[in-house]
């Protein structure tokens, strides 16, 4: 779409898994929406699988500049469909978490362009009980506030 005479293209992916079942010794679990990983007694070890999850972006061309805004949102939680809250586990959800991304560049001619990219530029932390337990880090940002700056040439 265009906005004040300049491209604004918005890109939008994202999954929502209603089921993911595994079964073990003859019974059947649903991982969808489960985090629990090797770290917990749980028979959906490795099927650590977020019901909801998308990513949403819009990018503003002004030539030669380019400005783009980004949301990552990681749905609630489970550890485990067989932990009982109160006896197995103190609290068995984890909740939703979104973080906002920028990035900018600058095109100096066709064969040279400069970058800069901030990372959860909230330093929004990892939902509360989904640190590195579990391989939960492959899901949420650990890291905090990133920034990248850099250059892309063609030789």
């Amino acid at each position: 779409m265009n906005l004040w005479g300049n491209p604004l293209n918005w890109h939008l992916v994202g999954n929502y898994t209603d089921e993911r079942t595994n079964t073990v010794l003859g019974i059947k679990f649903d991982g969808a929406g489960i985090y629990g990983g090797a770290g917990y007694v749980n028979p959906l070890s490795g099927l650590t699988s977020p019901k909801l999850r998308f990513n949403i972006a819009a990018t503003y061309d002004i030539e030669p500049f380019e400005i783009t805004v980004q949301s990552r949102f990681i749905g609630s939680a489970r550890f485990s469909p067989t932990y009982v809250e109160g006896v197995d586990i103190d609290r068995n959800w984890i909740p939703p978490v979104a973080y906002l991304d920028l990035r900018a560049s600058y095109q100096w001619n066709s064969d040279f362009q400069l970058y800069f990219a901030i990372d959860n530029t909230l330093n929004t932390p990892p939902a509360q009980g989904a640190g590195s337990q579990g391989g939960l880090g492959q899901i949420y940002d650990e890291l905090g506030r990133a920034l990248r700056a850099g250059v892309r040439f063609n030789t």
